[in-house]
């Protein structure tokens, strides 16, 4: 379980990673600590946020060929 701070302290950290230039972000949205950070780090930097159905990796690859994300988060390993 992650403390308040600690919380803060990787939605600051992936923020920072994810940089100032505006860019599309695509998570796969499943119940999640990593979920959760990414999502609260892209929001922060005022980026665009596209969920992805959990799971569903044809989707997944459908999304990013039609519209190129920066970045894709995904769970690995189901």
């Amino acid at each position: 379980m992650l403390s308040y701070a600690d919380l803060a302290a990787a939605v600051e950290e992936t923020a920072a990673r994810l940089g100032s230039r505006r860019r599309l972000v695509a998570l796969e949205a499943r119940a999640s600590a990593d979920f959760v950070i990414a999502y609260l780090a892209g929001r922060k930097g005022g980026h665009a946020m596209a969920l992805l159905p959990p799971g569903d990796d044809a989707a997944a690859a459908a999304f990013a060929a039609d519209f190129r994300p920066s970045l894709i988060v995904s769970h690995a390993g189901g």
